[in-house]
């Protein structure tokens, strides 16, 4: 039981390592809608606030996505929980969308799941965060 568990967790942190790095890459979206780059600030995130910005793109055009209703929320999917605080979204213009209040409440691997909602388009992605320090 020991060593399925510690394989568990071994392969849990390869995964999640793998993830956080395409984070700073351009990402599809779950259904191909839209392209997200997500940059964070600090780089590298800590316990309690942080903020990033979202560069959001049309997938088949590239066209910058203006004008959309995008929310993040900050989940630690290991402990099955969320923030104590709620993530705000502020639209900047040419598809670039700001998130202040990102607050992780513990070090850890967290997502950062992200919807968006363009017109009828409707689509979501999960962007990987290793919280260190």
């Amino acid at each position: 039981m020991m060593r399925r568990l510690l394989l568990f967790t071994a392969v849990l942190v390869m995964v999640s390592a793998a993830f956080a790095v395409a984070a700073a890459a351009d990402q599809r979206t779950k259904n191909g809608s839209f392209v997200i780059t997500v940059q964070a600030v600090p780089p590298e995130p800590v316990v309690g606030s942080n903020s990033a910005t979202l560069t959001i793109k049309d997938a088949s055009s590239g066209a910058a996505v203006e004008g959309a209703t995008v929310k993040v929320v900050p989940w630690m999917t290991v402990h099955g929980h969320g923030s104590p605080k709620n993530a705000r979204v502020t639209e900047k213009g040419s598809g670039v969308y700001e998130v202040n209040d990102l607050y992780y409440s513990m070090r850890g691997a967290w997502d950062l799941l992200i919807s968006i909602k363009q017109g009828g388009v409707e689509d979501s992605a999960s962007v990987a965060v290793d919280i260190k320090k």
